[in-house]
């Protein structure tokens, strides 16, 4: 008697769990290195627009003395930029700090890009095993 059993083909629900565990194994063997590289990238952008201003505030000192150097964080104090508005200031190139435009740059590979495209590889990482479930069990 040639009768198919009900558990003989995985359920969908199998099917996704299984995706999500191959994404996962893929994601632990080594998928996290290239998006561990971007983010050290952002980060050394943005310590290096720290850099930046540090070197900054001693020019501005030897220049102006500490009265400019006061203005200076007055002024910077007053803009009350968030996290947000320092990256779009950054990333338009007209920030008003000393080093904004790095660390925008920075915060925006860091914080921006490297989740995303984690997020996205590993989407396409259960897609890619869940596909590869459905057409196992249709054979």
């Amino acid at each position: 008697m040639n009768v198919k059993s009900i558990y003989a083909a995985p359920s969908t629900f199998d099917r996704a769990i299984a995706a999500v565990a191959s994404a996962g194994s893929a994601f632990s063997n080594g998928l996290w290195i290239p998006f561990a590289a971007i983010w050290s990238i952002g980060i050394m952008l943005w310590l290096g627009g720290y850099a930046q201003s540090t070197h900054g505030y001693a020019e501005l000192y030897q220049i102006g003395g500490q009265a400019a150097l006061d203005g200076y964080f007055a002024t910077v104090k007053s803009a009350n930029l968030t996290m947000f508005q320092m990256m779009s200031d950054g990333l338009s190139g007209h920030s008003i700090m000393i080093g904004g435009v790095l660390k925008g740059w920075g915060l925006f590979i860091a914080f921006a890009v490297t989740p995303v495209a984690c997020v996205a590889s590993l989407a396409g990482a259960m897609f890619t095993a869940y596909v590869k479930q459905g057409s196992r069990s249709l054979r």
